[in-house]
Order: structure tokens, then C-alpha cells, then sequence
């Protein structure tokens, strides 16, 4: 079996992977193996000892490792290195008095007298040199990471420049177009003629949207309005809609078409099969210098266990999660709406 079937990558505990925990004890089992054989040629076999010595050592590390590589993950370099001068001496602490406990319960040899001082010097050695070997690994993986991220993002700006140029073709005739059509309505049917206009602005909306990388929260929030009095026109009374934004918000930057989706994706996948139609909710608020935005609907929901796989379900969601994720290192949390449907929020730093 590889270090690539999906087993090594599970967490067993403190999030310590399987791959993780053998890379450990293949670390120690070599040194160990070292070790007794540099005493096995000088006529010493201390195989037992080595072995509680060596596991020991093993063990001691996994909570050392959990703190530096989950408690402090987000740290800077320079201050686990600050940390490490704390921790270095615990450690050597923890195995000395653990490691000789153990030798003396069983009655086995351990050393003593000058001697000692190889216990405070290996276990120095061992967790100056395996932390190296962990921070190494993971400023490599942190680095392909932001390497990974730097070519989807490019991938992601040609994308949206071929958008936008493709935008860009002949636009106003679109907008020829669908003025000469709101012009030939006749005066009774002046609501056609309103729709036909609401529709001309979304055309022009996306237009800019294509154009440009950030916009205020409010033009995004007229849009939005815009966009949901074409739907319900469709729906009737089956759609209702409400919007609640704090308005020291308002003017905060954020990419454009960041709601439409997953308001479309609650249009498609919540209201439209419901025959009772339903309500959908937008509600924007500061929360520790973030801004928290929640999108509720009451329509039909998600029958299956919330997973990854409903981001599969269509692109709407798919693309949204991903710029949220690129963009803003955040994640899209979808949960089970009450009595009915689906919550989706998500939080961006204010800009």
C-alpha cells in the first residue's frame, strides 16, 4: 500500500495523520537501530533499553509537534523559534525522568554518574534535529501551497479577462437592442416595458462586473434587488424577498456577482420545486472586523447529509466557494435552513 492510498492521509488523533505518525517512528526506529549497534560492536546488547528509549522519545514528540503544527500553526517562524527555547528543555525533562522511572521499575540499565550527561545531550540532539526536519517540511508544503494558489488565481484572472473581452464584443448593441424593443411596447404594457429595462441594467451590471475587480457593497446589493424583481415576476407570489445589510457596510469593497450565484443556486434548487414557493433572506453584519453574510431560503433544501458533494451540483456554488477560499482564505458554510431549505454564509475581512 502507498503513501498515496486515501488510509495514510486519515487523522488519528490531535489531527496526527497516519503518514505523519510512521514518518516519527521510522525517524526513531533508525537512530535507534544506530545506537544499538554502536553499543552491540562494543560488546554491550541494550536492545530492551533502546527500545523504551527511543519509543519514548517518539511519543513525547506527538504533543510538541501538535502544539507547533495546529496551536500555533498560524505563527510566525520567529516566535516558534522563541518557543522552541521553552519547549526544548520540558522535553529533554519529560523523557530523562519518564525514561530512567521506567529502566528502574524494570530493573534494567540506564546511565549514571558523568555518564548522564549523554541523556540531556541525545534527547537535545533528537528534538533540535527532528523539529528542523518538521519546520523544513512544512515551509515546502506551505510554499507549494502559495504556489498552487498563485497559478489558480492567474488561472482565474485570464479567465475573467477572456470574460470580460468577450463581454466587451459589440455590447452596445445588446443594449441598442433591447431599447428599441422597450420602445416598440405599447403604452399599456408599460410593465413589460420596466421589466425590459430591469433586464437592460442586469446586462449592464455584468458588463461592469467583468471590468472591474472590486465594487461597493451597495451597487452589488442593487443588482441583487434588480435581479430578484425579475424573478419575481416569474414566481409571483411563490418568491418573496427580504434584505438586511448594516449600513456602515455599505460602502466596503468586495468582488462583484459575489451573491448572485448562490441566490441563483437558491431560486433553482429551493424555490422552484416547491410548490408553495418560499422566502429568501439576505443578512449582512460586522462580527469581529469581518463581514458576515448569511443567504436563507424556505424552499425544498437538500435531502442528503450536507457533505462536499453538494458543491458538485451545479457551478453557481462550485466557483463561489473557490474565489471566497482563494480570495479571502474563508469557507463557504452551508447548513440546513429551519423550518425549511438551506443557509449558506460566510465571512470576509472588511476592506
Amino acid at each position: 500500500m502507498s503513501l498515496g492510498h486515501p488510509i495514510w492521509h486519515r487523522s488519528i488523533f490531535w489531527n496526527i495523520k497516519y503518514w505523519q505518525l510512521l514518518a516519527i517512528l521510522t525517524f526513531y526506529t533508525f537512530f535507534g537501530l544506530l545506537y544499538w549497534f554502536a553499543y552491540y560492536m562494543d560488546g554491550t546488547n541494550m536492545w530492551k533499553e533502546m527500545i523504551v528509549d527511543y519509543l519514548g522519545k517518539a511519543i513525547i514528540t506527538l504533543p510538541f509537534w501538535y502544539l507547533f503544527f495546529r496551536l500555533l500553526a498560524q505563527k510566525s517562524i520567529k516566535f516558534k523559534l522563541a518557543i522552541h527555547f521553552i519547549t526544548w528543555p520540558a522535553f529533554v525533562a519529560i523523557w530523562f525522568y519518564s525514561n530512567h522511572a521506567i529502566l528502574k521499575l524494570l530493573h534494567w540499565n540506564y546511565l549514571y554518574g558523568s555518564s548522564i550527561i549523554w541523556d540531556i545531550y541525545i534527547p537535545s540532539l533528537f528534538y533540535f534535529l527532528q523539529f528542523a526536519i518538521f519546520h523544513m517540511y512544512d515551509y515546502w508544503t506551505q510554499s507549494e501551497k502559495h504556489k498552487e494558489k498563485e497559478k489558480l488565481l492567474m488561472s482565474i484572472a485570464y479567465q475573467s479577462e477572456i470574460s470580460a473581452l468577450k463581454a466587451q464584443i459589440q455590447p452596445h448593441f445588446l443594449f441598442n437592442t433591447l431599447n428599441s424593443i422597450s420602445a416598440s411596447v405599447p403604452i399599456q404594457l408599460e410593465k413589460t416595458r420596466v421589466l425590459i429595462a430591469r433586464l437592460a441594467d442586469t446586462f449592464r451590471y455584468g458588463l461592469q462586473a467583468s471590468e472591474e475587480e472590486w465594487i461597493f457593497l451597495h451597487r452589488e446589493l442593487d443588482f441583487i434587488v434588480t435581479y430578484m424583481e425579475l424573478e419575481k415576476e416569474r414566481f409571483k407570489d411563490r418568491l418573496t424577498f427580504s434584505c438586511t445589510v448594516d449600513d456602515s457596510l455599505r460602502n466596503v469593497f468586495v468582488p462583484p456577482m459575489l451573491l448572485q450565484p448562490i441566490i441563483e443556486n437558491a431560486i433553482k434548487h429551493g424555490i422552484a420545486p416547491s410548490i408553495n414557493g418560499g422566502h429568501i433572506s439576505i443578512d449582512i453584519n460586522k462580527h469581529h472586523q469581518k463581514m458576515q453574510i448569511s443567504i436563507c431560503d424556505t424552499g425544498v433544501g437538500y435531502p442528503e447529509e450536507l457533505n462536499k458533494k453538494i458543491f458538485t451540483k451545479g457551478i453557481g456554488l462550485r466557483n463561489t466557494s473557490q474565489r471566497i477560499e482563494k480570495l479571502y482564505n474563508e469557507t463557504l458554510l452551508i447548513e440546513k435552513n429551519k423550518p425549511s431549505g438551506l443557509k449558506i454564509s460566510f465571512a470576509i475581512p472588511i476592506v
